[in-house]
């Protein structure tokens, strides 16, 4: 408040002293208040000292309204003429406000309240009705202050306008503390007001205000989001009464006057004005200067403009300057929510240029906010000029949420200093005939696009967030600290866009980082562009993008010659401090640093070449091998990250193809440095002149298809170039002048074996005999897709064969074979005819059918198995473990059969599934753990130890006999175990000797695709062995000898023992006498009536064993398992064949968990789950068997030692009954 009183006191100092001394001083009395007269006064309405003006207002009058309404009520503008010394002055009693206050009783918000301008508003208040107003002609020194004036305004014919106030010919006018409120036409209008002018702590609110009768109105959404209207007048009625708004000045030649005459404003408010005239002088504060002989000073500070309307200009700030000499500053002014139609700006400056004009514009500290509107600065050509020295600056100024920022110069330059934009749509400068550059220093540009024509421009240690610069005609010189960052762009150039213009560092230090645009994520070069680098100067590229080409750069060659000047220009002294740095730099195709620009070729004057790579750190950045590169100039062969690009005449060398396949070839399409370049490679035959195709290549060294025709053939391959940019369009394509091209020569190849050929122009389709079997020939890779599990490939005559069915897991399922190497059906490193050997010098594995790599140290594992068959003879001694309790027959067929299935049952092989398969293999006297055995093991020689470990524990047995019928103690040790134990060797060994013969006598034939050739037949587990051929009769005729010797007398006796029994007794029945305590170890637990039912067992195994054999179909195989065992299952629980329940209990619960997981494992995605938790419940049963086995071998010897278990033990097998009838039987 006290700066505020100073400033007063120095404006009213500042007047004349005789506008002090006043002759006559008039009260006036309001019409509605109680406010009394002073002493010794006359108080007159001012009603009164109007109707009487000629004689009230004579110069050296002074006016004072008392607080109150004052009513004026003439109907017409109440002229003053000829007088000096003429004050209005209200009462002190005045109401401070600061901007936003004012505007926030208007219903308006969005002004902030750092906005704090003062300016007063007093309760002495005139309120004028029918049109009446204020006019002073030819006046010298006027005063108002501290008034209210409402609803005022009339035309006179001094002016074209309506107004309150209207001034013309003033000399020297103060207006303080008076608010100018809904006049019609202008609140203040003055023309030719000279001398001292004052205006300050006033406020022009709301005025020329017509009726919303004569408008029509159009919503808009501004900067804020909100709604609001602008109003223009109506068609077909006359507009004139409607030009007006808060307030105008108006200088011209009517009136010749010399010297400078000043006008200062500040502290001021100017709100809500309206104008909807198509005048171009707007509604908020509008100064015209179009004198020429005199010159005027015009000093705007600290006042707001907002919310004014026009339908055209400037409807916050107009400023028309075409003045021989004006000096125009605005400090601390605020220009927000202007409301124009569109594409007129809310800010409008225009300075002409006339003959020898000197137009000073200062725009400081001073902020242009929110309006769609935006700012205007133009100047217009004039006649007959000779100099010129306009100028406008805008220092520390604020443009925030605006439309177009627009500088139109011809003779006008214009500066800008620590000024920031920000939410500006854009911002453009053209400057047709520069006086001197345009300066940007110290300024801030946020989501701005810059548009540049015609000009010559400084930018000085300046800032662009999100804002792009487009140059166009342009010579821009950049220094010191300057950075373009985080603008994305989807045309050219994030940062900036050089069309037929010239960017100059000069001694800078310049950061582009984290831009993106289409071509060129920092920087657009075109063709008529350049880059100057001058003195100590480092240009940063920092993490730009380039959705295409140019991550950091993209220069625009055009056609130009690629061993021209380059488009980087220095001097050479100065190469040593120039430095250009790339560091995270990235593009979606090519040129992660660069694109274009001829760098690797072009020259700059003497300077050794490349300069580009001599001023160039290239840190890490996007595609290593497509740093710098540029329309493709040559094609290259390549191998992973290598590119031979030795000889610019390539040759792809010869390749080879069969009728109607693909061939590929591995290719890359580089630019200069050998940058990659995807491109389209134009392919031609050169012995039929025909394009045959195209190939489109990628930013990585690739295998690519080349079209080709049917014959014998040279292609030659030509590449395109890419990303000539136009408006619309990203991508032409035309033939690069400087391409080489690229040859192949292609030679056909006969069909390979499987495929056929119809005619010499049809490609390779598959053998008419495979595509019976419903098999998928591809002659693009000579494959051929396997859908069931077949095998394909050549028989050991060398012809090409195929078998139904692929033995065991040998091959991979539904796979593409490829004819050219057969291998690659196989799994487990497996190879040659139906997967049947191993791999160069690998060997096959007991446990599964792997093949690894072995040694013979591996023999050494015989050890081990000798001591496991010892173990196990001891075992079966010791805890009476036998087949003659009955308790072993259901285990026993569970787990044959699901060793005989193990690659269905166990799937993964991994974990706690290879644990179940190795116990299930144990149980069926196999090692079970994959292993190597020696070195050069095969599936022949396999095959043939199948039978080592059953001989041995045979063996083992027989010598213990042996050594009981020698040794007491022996014998004593074994008691009568020796029968049941044999007995029970046999049977756990009958599985793994039939399921070997079964592989023995298994044949496979190899059926020929050639009518010609007979099919062959080989040996199922390897079919390089010919069935019963040389090798094989060997293990053939041994398999045959066992089983004729063993396994079928065996068979046969255990199933008819009991009419072999009852046969006995005559002579050639006697041997059975012999073996008959053999089979009552089998027998024991069965009924007498069922005593055949061991032989049924057995035979159940050899249809389950079969079927596993001949088909190679899960479904059948698990449908077998459940169907053999549930028919089995009904037999033996409907006949009831044992003696004890508990055993059919037992024998029951094993083979439907086996049923149950056949039905799963047939049925469902988890089976292998269920086949875990199966086994497991299985194993558990199995132990708990075993258990108790051994607590009834060492239950004299228990009660010495744990007393209170066997009591328990024993009260809990009183209470249980299968306890008991399980004991019963041991």
């Amino acid at each position: 408040m006290m700066k505020f009183l100073l400033i007063t006191a120095t404006i009213l100092g500042s007047l004349p002293l005789s506008m002090s001394q006043y002759i006559h001083s008039y009260y006036v009395t309001p019409n509605i208040s109680t406010t009394p007269c002073p002493k010794n006064q006359t108080c007159l309405e001012f009603t009164t000292y109007v109707q009487n003006s000629s004689y009230f207002f004579q110069s050296n009058t002074k006016f004072i309204f008392l607080s109150g309404i004052h009513y004026f009520d003439l109907g017409d503008m109440l002229l003053i003429q000829d007088k000096e010394n003429i004050s209005l002055v209200g009462s002190d009693n005045l109401t401070q406000h600061t901007a936003a206050e004012k505007v926030r009783e208007y219903g308006f918000n969005p002004i902030g309240d750092d906005v704090t301008v003062i300016f007063l508003e007093s309760s002495t208040k005139i309120v004028c009705s029918h049109l009446s107003g204020f006019a002073f002609s030819n006046i010298s020194n006027l005063m108002f202050t501290n008034l209210t004036i409402a609803n005022c305004g009339q035309y006179i014919s001094l002016s074209s306008y309506n107004s309150s106030i209207h001034l013309e010919m003033v000399y020297n006018f103060l207006m303080d503390g008076v608010s100018i409120q809904n006049s019609t036409g202008y609140g203040l209008y003055g023309k030719n007001v000279f001398g001292l002018s004052h205006i300050t702590g006033s406020s022009f609110i709301g005025n020329n205000q017509v009726s919303k009768d004569f408008l029509i109105g159009e919503i808009f959404i501004n900067c804020k989001g909100e709604q609001e209207t602008s109003y223009i007048c109506q068609e077909n009625i006359e507009c004139t009464a409607l030009y007006g708004g808060n307030i105008m000045f108006y200088y011209d030649d009517s009136i010749m006057s010399s010297g400078l005459h000043q006008l200062d404003i500040s502290h001021t408010l100017f709100t809500l004005g309206i104008d909807t005239s198509s005048s171009n002088w707007g509604s908020g504060l509008s100064i015209v200067l179009t004198q020429s002989s005199y010159g005027v000073a015009i000093s705007i500070s600290r006042s707001v403009s907002y919310r004014n309307q026009a339908a055209y200009r400037g409807a916050n700030f107009l400023l028309y300057s075409c003045s021989v000499s004006s000096n125009i500053s605005l400090i601390n002014f605020f220009s927000s929510h202007a409301v124009s139609t569109p594409d007129s700006p809310g800010v409008f400056i225009v300075i002409p240029s006339y003959v020898d004009a000197l137009t000073l514009t200062t725009v400081k500290d001073s902020m242009f906010d929110c309006s769609s509107a935006g700012v205007q600065v133009a100047s217009v050509e004039s006649n007959n000029k000779t100099s010129y020295s306009n100028h406008i600056s805008f220092e520390n100024c604020i443009f925030k949420s605006l439309g177009d920022w627009s500088f139109d110069s011809i003779h006008t330059d214009i500066g800008l200093k620590n000024c920031s934009f920000s939410e500006v749509n854009q911002v453009s400068f053209t400057q047709f005939t520069p006086i001197s550059p345009i300066s940007i220093r110290g300024s801030y540009m946020q989501n701005v696009q810059v548009i540049l024509d015609s000009c010559d421009v400084q930018i000085i240690n300046s800032t662009f967030i999100n804002s792009n610069i487009l140059a166009m005609n342009t010579n821009i010189t950049i220094y010191g600290d300057t950075s373009f960052r985080d603008k994305i762009q989807l045309g050219r150039g994030g940062a900036l866009n050089l069309d037929m213009s010239t960017v100059i560092f000069n001694g800078s230090n310049v950061t582009f980082s984290n831009n993106s645009a289409s071509l060129g994520g920092a920087v657009y070069v075109d063709p008529a562009s350049s880059m100057f680098f001058i003195h100590h100067t480092t240009v940063k590229f920092v993490n730009n993008t380039a959705f295409f080409a140019g991550g950091a750069m993209y220069v625009n060659t055009g056609l130009n010659d690629i061993y021209g000047p380059c488009f980087i220009h220095m001097n050479c002294s100065d190469l040593p401090e120039i430095i250009l740095y790339f560091e995270g730099n990235s593009a979606g195709e090519a040129g992660s640093v660069i694109y274009g620009g001829n760098v690797d070729t072009c020259y700059v004057g003497n300077c050794p070449s490349p300069v580009f790579t001599k001023i160039a750190t290239i840190g890490e950045n996007g595609n290593a091998m497509s740093l710098i590169a540029s329309d493709p100039l040559h094609i290259c062969g390549c191998n992973g990250i290598e590119i031979n690009c030795s000889d610019f005449s390539q040759s792809g060398g010869n390749m080879y193809a069969y009728p109607g396949q693909t061939i590929e070839s591995s290719l890359v399409s580089v630019g200069q440095y050998k940058g990659i370049v995807p491109t389209t490679i134009l392919v031609y035959s050169v012995v039929t002149n025909k394009y045959v195709g195209s190939i489109r290549t990628g930013q990585n060294c690739s295998a690519y298809e080349v079209p080709h025709q049917l014959i014998n053939e040279t292609m030659s391959l030509i590449t395109e170039t890419v990303y000539q940019i136009t408006e619309t369009v990203y991508q032409i394509y035309q033939i690069s002048p400087f391409s080489y091209s690229y040859n192949i020569t292609v030679t056909i190849l006969p069909c390979p074996m499987g495929f056929v050929q119809n005619n010499e122009s049809s490609p390779c389709t598959c053998d008419p005999l495979l595509q019976k079997y419903g098999l998928i020939c591809n002659i693009s890779d000579v494959t051929v897709l396997n859908t069931g599990n077949m095998w394909i490939g050549y028989s050991p005559q060398g012809k090409l064969v195929f078998a139904d069915q692929c033995p065991l897991d040998y091959c991979s399922k539904a796979q593409k074979i490829n004819v050219l190497n057969i291998d690659g059906q196989c799994s487990f490193r497996r190879s040659n005819v139906l997967c049947g050997q191993c791999k160069g010098n690998l060997s096959m594995t007991f446990g599964s059918s792997l093949c690894t790599i072995c040694s013979n140290y591996y023999l050494l594992l015989i050890i081990p198995f000798a001591v496991m068959g010892v173990v196990l003879v001891l075992i079966l001694f010791s805890l009476n473990l036998t087949v003659s309790t009955g308790a072993l027959n259901g285990m026993i067929i569970y787990v044959n059969i699901i060793r005989i299935n193990d690659a269905i049952f166990f799937q993964s092989k991994n974990g706690y599934s290879y644990f179940l398969s190795t116990l299930v293999a144990w149980f069926n006297l196999d090692f079970g753990i994959e292993t190597c055995f020696y070195n050069g093991m095969d599936s022949y020689s396999k095959t043939w130890l199948q039978f080592v470990f059953p001989a041995y524990t045979f063996l083992l047995l027989g010598l213990i006999v042996l050594a009981a019928r020698n040794s007491s103690k022996i014998s004593r040790l074994c008691r009568y175990n020796a029968v049941p134990v044999l007995a029970t060797l046999i049977l756990l060994s009958y599985s793994k000797v039939l399921r070997t013969l079964i592989a023995i006598f298994s044949p496979l034939s190899l059926n020929a695709l050639n009518s010609t050739d007979d099919d062959t037949l080989v040996w199922q587990y390897d079919g390089s062995i010919k069935y019963f051929g040389r090798v094989h009769i060997p293990l053939f005729i041994f398999g045959l000898m066992v089983a004729i010797l063993l396994i079928i007398p065996y068979s046969i006796i255990l199933l008819l023992s009991p009419c072999l029994q009852k046969c006995s007794h005559r002579q050639c029945f006697h041997w059975f006498n012999t073996i008959k305590p053999f089979m009552d170890s089998y027998q024991a637990p069965f009924k007498d009536q069922y005593r055949f039912w061991p032989g049924v067992q057995l035979f159940l195994r050899l249809p389950l064993y079969l079927v596993f054999t001949i088909s190679y179909d899960t479904s059948i195989k698990m449908a077998s398992i459940s169907i053999g065992i549930l028919l089995y299952l009904c037999f033996a629980a409907g006949l009831s064949v044992y003696k004890n329940w508990v055993i059919l209990v037992l024998e029951i619960s094993f083979l439907i968990n086996l049923a149950i997981l056949a039905l799963l494992a047939n049925t469902t995605n988890s089976s292998e789950l269920a086949v875990r938790f199966g086994v497991t419940i299985s194993a558990l049963c199995i132990l708990a068997i075993i258990f108790f086995h051994i607590y009834n071998r060492f239950k004299m010897v228990i009660p010495r030692i744990a007393p209170k278990f066997v009591n328990t033990i024993s009260s809990d097998k009183d209470d249980v009954p299968m306890l008991r009838g399980y004991e019963s039987i041991m």
